[in-house]
């Protein structure tokens, strides 16, 4: 009795040496001895776990423990139940106590009370009151909560927004209360929450969607665990997030990244495989969508302040450091965010961007892969563009004209055309083109790619942007002087065209004539790079050559002995035919005619190739002279003796006829045949032209 009266002493210190006393005791006692006092113990102990000092309540939990081990599960039936009662009591005071009680039974036997009081505090709609006791429980019950979590998350979760997505305070209170409870999380619960998150963020619930993305993005900030084998999939999520049709999930999915990839070290880029495989089908949908529906074709969390921030930064801090493959993938996902991002909000990053990839590009040895991927980067960096690109201008100038010299060949090709965007970005055209001169001059094993990065700055600049005189008449010395070069002849002759178009009227007369100067019987390979120039410059539209000229120039040509030459002239006629507008084109087919009779197999098949292009794209100007040409292209058709020849000739009279629109051109054409050939006409037609495909067509000629 002495022991009971000291349960209820006025001094804590003497309540709790009491509960220590009667844990003694039961420790000692045998099953039997406890049975037979049952009763009268489990009163203290209900006493003494409501107490209002924690150290009473905690020395209770003890005691409740001791009495478990010897009595087994009924001694919770004895004691729960009555602080839950009194979780529910009008008084704060005395709920608050309840809970501490509990909180203490949970230290001890978590495994055994966790399953009974879960389901009480879960019940919708969830207080401030229960999500803080899921807290305070949480806090104490170790392993033993991984089995609850996956009932816990889903209903902390729907109380933490309002249908509408506000919060009032009640909201704000449980968020806090759910920060408590994944810092709880464990190695073994910590596949549960993610399992989670990825559940009720494709939920249809736009409350759900919100309170999943706030609940990972807690854990990010506030764990300590090693989860590095969950950021692909966890990041993978957010990513879709960042396409969620309401702006506030975006702004959640974009802080939840932040404080996500904030944990993952600066040098692991081991999450860029499944990033870029969630970012590939993003961009697939996205750029689908866009089509079908007119959508923006952009990812719209990256387009928010900050948006970019974090897997950008990822992104950017493994490329550094990254082994070669690894810094490929790297690439290719930074290429991924800069198509799925608007200008507007590339802007503030594009330094951040080009400052590296241009670092890197000067080291000096790198992986062919590599370069030709940091260019891919630039090009796409050019072409999003915007004006805070000026800055950078002058580094990457530096750049591309370095890998206009590159020893590899891609890396070449790829970037002579973004050396012509930069102009758009204020580049110098003067600049570029003398400092790409100079390295002609220094370095003629990269000629190639030089004049193909002088055609690309010159093919579509802007006559407001026009290089000076001095600089043309330099370009026209080394375009000429490269035009006996077998190497580099065709990539030469291919500016000629859009170089022209820049000169005054006196210097493109005078490049013209020095065109026409020199005869295949003079200098066959000079007159071979002479044609080629003079084709660029014919396929520029409404150039101004004098067609007298033209055409005395390839009626010469036409008579040489050298096979290639006069291969050259038909591909020039046809390009004549195909461009040049409101001429007298008469002169030009007959010519291109007569050249069917070719005593060269090869010359014969280019001629007809020649037909057959020019047909596609302006078959009408054929019309006038289809009594000649069916009878000599039918005869071609029909020897079977050398077959390329005989292709050839199919081909030309299918769109010389343009046969896949009908019958209309051979009726047209039958009145000016004889009866003989018509005939003819009609059975090759059945036959053989009646067959073909217009998909199966080949463009070369």
């Amino acid at each position: 009795m002495k022991l009971d009266k000291n349960f209820r002493s006025p001094n804590p210190v003497t309540r709790e040496g009491s509960c220590i006393g009667l844990s003694e005791v039961l420790n000692a006692a045998g099953r039997t001895g406890v049975v037979e006092n049952l009763s009268r113990v489990l009163g203290l102990v209900r006493l003494s776990i409501s107490d209002t000092e924690p150290k009473v309540q905690e020395a209770a939990a003890r005691t409740f423990d001791i009495l478990y081990t010897k009595i087994g599960s009924s001694v919770v039936d004895k004691i729960i139940p009555q602080l839950i009662t009194s979780l529910e009591a009008e008084e704060e005071i005395d709920r608050q106590r309840a809970l501490n009680g509990l909180k203490q039974l949970l230290s001890v036997r978590a495994s055994v009370i966790l399953p009974i009081l879960i389901p009480k505090f879960i019940q919708p709609p969830i207080t401030v009151f229960n999500s803080k006791a899921l807290a305070s429980m949480a806090e104490v019950s170790g392993s033993s909560l991984a089995a609850h979590l996956s009932t816990i998350i889903p209903a902390l979760t729907g109380g933490l927004y309002q249908a509408d997505l506000s919060q009032n305070e009640e909201n704000i209170e449980n968020s806090l209360n759910v920060v408590r409870i994944v810092k709880c999380i464990d190695e073994n619960s910590l596949s549960i929450l993610v399992d989670q998150f990825i559940v009720m963020s494709a939920s249809l619930t736009p409350a759900l969607r919100l309170g999943s993305t706030f609940l990972i993005g807690a854990f990010s900030e506030n764990t300590t665990l090693d989860f590095s084998e969950h950021i692909g999939v966890i990041v993978g999520r957010l990513l879709e997030l960042y396409a969620d049709n309401l702006e506030i999930i975006q702004k959640a999915a974009v802080m939840a990244m932040k404080n996500l990839l904030e944990k993952v070290p600066k040098e692991d880029v081991s999450h860029v495989v499944a990033i870029n495989s969630t970012l590939d089908v993003l961009s697939r949908t996205i750029s689908f969508k866009a089509k079908q529906l007119g959508g923006s074709g952009v990812l719209p969390g990256f387009c928010l302040p900050g948006g970019l921030d974090s897997l950008l930064g990822l992104y950017l801090n493994g490329v550094r450091a990254a082994t070669a493959v690894m810094r490929v993938l790297i690439l290719e996902g930074i290429r991924l965010i800069i198509s799925l991002t608007t200008q507007q909000a590339l802007s503030k990053d594009l330094i951040k961007i080009i400052g590296p990839l241009i670092r890197i590009f000067s080291g000096v040895k790198l992986e062919t892969t590599v370069k030709f991927q940091i260019i891919r980067t630039l090009n796409d960096i050019l072409e999003k563009g915007g004006p805070s690109l000026r800055i950078a201008v002058t580094q990457l100038q530096t750049s591309y004209v370095k890998a206009i010299t590159d020893t590899d060949k891609e890396v070449r090709e790829l970037a002579a055309p973004g050396l012509a965007k930069l102009l758009l970005h204020g580049a110098r055209v003067d600049f570029i083109i003398k400092e790409l001169l100079r390295l002609l001059s220094n370095n003629s094993d990269s000629a190639d790619s030089i004049f193909f990065a002088l055609y690309s700055l010159l093919k579509d600049l802007d006559a407001k942007l026009a290089p000076k005189q001095d600089v043309l008449l330099s370009l026209k010395d080394s375009f000429f002087q490269y035009l006996n070069d077998d190497e580099v002849r065709m990539s030469a002759s291919s500016c000629f065209g859009p170089f022209l178009q820049f000169l005054s009227k006196e210097e493109k007369d005078s490049t013209l004539t020095q065109l026409f100067s020199v005869t295949p019987t003079a200098d066959y390979k000079k007159a071979h790079g002479h044609l080629t120039a003079l084709n660029s410059i014919i396929s520029v539209k409404n150039i101004g050559v004098d067609q007298q000229s033209l055409m005395d120039y390839i009626t010469e040509c036409a008579q040489s002995d050298k096979v290639q030459i006069r291969q050259c002239v038909a591909r020039l006629i046809s390009t004549f035919l195909i461009v040049q507008e409101d001429v007298n084109k008469d002169v030009f087919v007959t010519k291109l005619t007569n050249m069917c009779e070719d005593s060269s197999t090869d010359v014969r098949v280019t001629v007809l190739h020649s037909i057959k292009a020019a047909a596609k794209k302006n078959h009408q100007v054929f019309i006038p002279h289809l009594s000649v040409m069916i009878p000599l292209i039918l005869q071609r058709a029909k020897d079977h003796k050398v077959v390329r020849v005989k292709f050839a000739a199919e081909r030309a009279l299918y769109h010389l006829l343009q046969y896949y629109n009908g019958n209309e051109i051979c009726k047209l054409a039958a009145k000016s045949l004889n009866i003989g050939t018509t005939k003819e006409l009609s059975e090759f037609c059945q036959k053989v032209l009646s067959k073909f495909e217009r998909s199966e067509d080949e463009e070369e000629y």
